[in-house]
């Protein structure tokens, strides 16, 4: 597939997100993949990751490489991980999933060591 063919489907399948991320176009994101892809596999900096406690959300309906298998696997399979991976029934921007993933974010939040003894709720985020 020619590096335009690349980039068109990238942008059919990234739907309204040159309208979200501010300056950030499916078009230098995809020129940034293309370019620094391989130091952006998280893959490999698992055993740096595992020292701290990580929280990863991943989407049933995105493509099979979003979904962080190979990272989980790794992450799994150090023992001292501090690991949280939670799986939801929807697309990549979590569209219809929007208030389960922040529930899932600020609970996760609040379980941490370091969380303030007062830490938000849900009902005082909404205010």
């Amino acid at each position: 597939m020619s590096a335009s063919q690349q980039l068109e489907a990238f942008a059919s399948d990234s739907g309204d997100m040159d309208a979200q991320l501010g300056s950030v176009t499916s078009a230098s994101l995809l020129k940034e993949i293309m370019h620094d892809g391989h130091s952006l596999d998280l893959t490999q900096l698992a055993p740096n990751l595992v020292q701290r406690p990580l929280l990863v959300v991943t989407a049933t309906d995105d493509d099979r490489d979003d979904q962080a298998f190979a990272l989980l696997a790794s992450l799994e399979r150090t023992p001292a991980a501090q690991l949280t991976a939670v799986t939801m029934q929807t697309d990549h921007l979590f569209g219809d999933h929007r208030r389960a993933l922040e529930t899932a974010v600020v609970t996760w939040l609040a379980k941490l060591p370091i969380a303030p003894t007062n830490s938000p709720t849900m009902a005082t985020l909404a205010d």
